[in-house]
């Protein structure tokens, strides 16, 4: 049995599966041993640059994308339709935190508007001040005090339901009572989503389709808040609330819109720590996220609400105040240093989205006046004021395919041992053999130095004894 570290290593250098180093435990001459232990410190140096270079490409998780279209029947999405007015003007009038809005505004542009309806006469208390924006600040100003008004005092004061949809057909028949729901928008007011009783569509083309035929009543357009008249339109997946501001289309009055859908679906790769994307989906997308965290920022910030929809803590009045506005501003203005890391805003991990081919012509036809004066039961006098507020929207599915973009790991688990074990192989001539024989040989090692200090302490306490002996004697 070897009695030193040097004899133990020659012994494994010998016969271990490793290649050169055999070939420096064998060589004679000095020369031939430097010239192998310097090619093995090279292959060694070169491998282990190696690893790390695959180490790098494995941490990195790059993606492959993979793209297949099918074709099977489709849910129909959800599809939420705003007035581009808000409010009715004639109510408008009537509420002094309202109103006070346009008074200012209209002194600011040195206007002196005559308004078709009676309007308050009572003073208002909370200081406003137009800016170097009139118009600009008006709107947010406008929306910010909406915010303070609860959802049914936004319904009194908006186009009746009947009267804003005069036409809704949904595969040829027309829509149910159940199938349009109301919901609330911070900028647009009351808004209706149309989602359908049995969303799978069968069959594609524009007679399978919603057809909608919307009066959104221009006489009671606010001044200095909407200045273009016609509909907000927003298609989404009908599991998530419409974002109206971000991903919606305005379209004009007496137009006639067609939409031409085509789905699209995302399955992205959640990265290993699940930290690529949002595996729950809780939102449709980073701007929507985005948007309540800048919005419970302003709230923690300046002690009140950016919208009313992104409440937080006790918080629950709006931002009113030139104060409490220009701390709103100041939040939102930093928006670009806040980065979605911040806020952990991430894409859904899952998603499905529409491309949309938007076709237009001028609507109605003048051969067409007599039809559609029956249709929505007017008369011919009626019929020239209502047609500039008319919008005529057609949304259906192109085609039922559905274009799948997938991710998927470029360079995996498999890949990554597979290419290390031929780096081992190419360089060193290492398996997994080859290590078992590393381990095996620093256990032995062990095991030697820890029978040497047992040897060496006996041999220590027998010369004490015998030292102990002869002073007796």
């Amino acid at each position: 049995m070897p009695e030193t570290i040097g004899d133990k290593l020659k012994d494994f250098a010998g016969n271990t599966s490793i290649h050169g180093f055999g070939r420096i435990a064998d060589s004679v001459f000095i020369l031939r041993k430097v010239f192998w232990i310097c090619v093995l410190s090279a292959s060694f140096g070169m491998c282990v640059f190696q690893v790390y270079r695959l180490s790098l490409q494995y941490i990195s998780e790059g993606v492959n994308t993979k793209v297949s279209v099918s074709y099977k029947e489709l849910e129909f999405p959800a599809v939420t339709i705003c007035n581009l007015n808000p409010l009715k003007l004639s109510d408008v009038l009537l509420e002094p935190d309202l109103f006070q809005i346009l008074n200012e505004t209209e002194h600011a542009f040195g206007m002196n508007i005559t308004y078709p309806y009676p309007k308050t006469s009572f003073p208002h208390t909370v200081p406003y001040d137009t800016g170097d924006l009139p118009m600009h600040t008006a709107k947010e100003v406008f929306r910010l005090r909406m915010g303070n008004y609860t959802k049914d005092e936004i319904v009194n004061m908006s186009i009746p339901m009947h009267e804003f949809i005069l036409l809704c057909r949904f595969q040829g028949a027309s829509c149910e009572p159940t199938e349009t729901t109301q919901i609330r928008d911070e900028d647009y007011g009351i808004c209706y989503t149309f989602a359908p009783k049995i969303p799978i569509a069968k069959l594609a083309g524009p007679s399978m389709g919603l057809e909608f035929i919307l009066n959104v009543h221009q006489k009671e357009y606010i001044p200095f808040i909407t200045d273009s008249s016609g509909i907000r339109v927003a298609i989404h997946n009908r599991r998530y609330s419409p974002d109206i501001r971000g991903s919606g289309i305005s379209f004009a009055t007496s137009v006639e819109t067609s939409i031409a859908l085509t789905q699209r679906s995302f399955i992205r790769h959640p990265g290993r720590d699940g930290s690529l994307c949002d595996k729950d989906n809780k939102y449709s997308a980073i701007l929507v996220c985005m948007e309540k965290c800048i919005g419970k920022r302003v709230a923690k910030t300046c002690g009140c609400l950016s919208s009313w929809l992104h409440g937080a803590d006790n918080v629950e009045t709006m931002c009113s105040t030139p104060s409490e506005i220009s701390c709103m501003k100041e939040v939102q203005s930093a928006i670009s240093s806040v980065s979605a890391e911040d806020c952990d805003c991430k894409v859904p991990c899952r998603e499905v989205a529409y491309n949309k081919e938007v076709s237009t012509t001028a609507y109605p036809a003048v051969n067409q006046q007599g039809v559609l004066e029956a249709i929505l039961n007017t008369d011919s006098a009626s019929f020239g004021t209502l047609r500039e507020s008319i919008v005529y929207l057609k949304v259906y599915l192109a085609s039922l395919t559905d274009e799948l973009t997938e991710e998927e790991l470029a360079y995996t688990e498999e890949n990554f041992v597979s290419d290390i074990g031929g780096q081992l192989g190419l360089w060193v001539g290492m398996s997994v053999l080859s290590i078992t024989e590393v381990v095996e040989l620093i256990i032995l090692l062990c095991i030697w130095c820890g029978s040497r200090k047992k040897d060496s302490k006996t041999d220590v306490e027998n010369f004490d004894k015998k030292r102990s002996s002869i002073a007796n004697s």
